[in-house]
């Protein structure tokens, strides 16, 4: 079994939902500046995802990056965000 956050956790910081959300969500997770600089430090990295009925949204909220999936390379925009669909191989 993968763990999806395996090779990403170390970016993150994840927070339980409040009681009322509970039985919908699982968790929060947010990205973490200081940690993505101290383990990713602006180099290139890869995240291995695996089909799943979940979609994966990625709130941009702060600078642009690119975001590479297989041959294509797609430039996000700080007012962009980003919704991954992984609902087939």
């Amino acid at each position: 079994m993968i763990e999806i956050f395996d090779n990403i956790r170390k970016l993150y910081n994840f927070s339980s939902p409040c009681p009322e959300l509970a039985d919908y969500i699982e968790f929060f997770s947010e990205s973490s500046p200081a940690a993505t600089s101290r383990h990713a430090a602006n180099e290139c990295f890869t995240v291995k995802m695996f089909p799943s009925w979940t979609p994966t949204i990625w709130i941009n909220l702060g600078a642009p990056y690119h975001l590479v999936t297989g041959k294509d390379c797609h430039m996000i925009h700080p007012a962009d965000d980003v919704l991954v669909l992984r609902d087939s191989p």
